[in-house]
């Protein structure tokens, strides 16, 4: 009996399968990389973002009088848009993210004998982002300045 030679023979379902099957557990770890990549990108730009914002509410914080309304004494939430200084002109601090919660303490220093007075101002913006198991992590970043009389 002769053998009938079929040069154009094609792939079995079986082989397409175990193809399939290798080609998707090589990608599995690509695929992972790419979420690890995309999860350190977001913390890294709520960070700088967070940073920005402590950093445009202390230049502000600084560059007022130092009896100014806004800086008395004490701990307050500044998330609201626009604030008045003592001159009447609105400035625009608001925060485009929801994230983001910021908070003022000032503390105001004098020294007996001394003829200077002293506010040490402190800004907090905290914020939580979900980790890599979907759980909160609540973050915080502050910086200080000084301003004198």
């Amino acid at each position: 009996m002769q053998q009938i030679s079929n040069p154009s023979r094609g792939f079995s379902l079986t082989e397409i399968m175990v193809a399939c099957l290798a080609l998707g557990i090589m990608l599995i770890p690509v695929f992972m990389m790419f979420s690890q990549g995309s999860a350190g990108t977001t913390k890294n730009r709520n960070d700088i973002l967070a940073q920005q914002h402590a950093s445009n509410l202390l230049a502000y914080a600084t560059s007022m009088n130092y009896d100014d309304t806004f800086l008395k004494t004490g701990s307050q939430e500044v998330n609201e848009k626009k604030v008045n200084s003592s001159d009447g002109t609105e400035i625009d601090l608001s925060i485009s993210e929801d994230i983001f919660k910021r908070s003022m303490e000032i503390k105001e220093y004098t020294f007996p004998g001394f003829t200077y007075a002293y506010k040490l101002i402190t800004v907090s913006v905290k914020w939580s982002q979900t980790g890599d198991k979907k759980t909160e992590n609540n973050r915080e970043i502050k910086i200080s300045g000084l301003l004198n009389k």
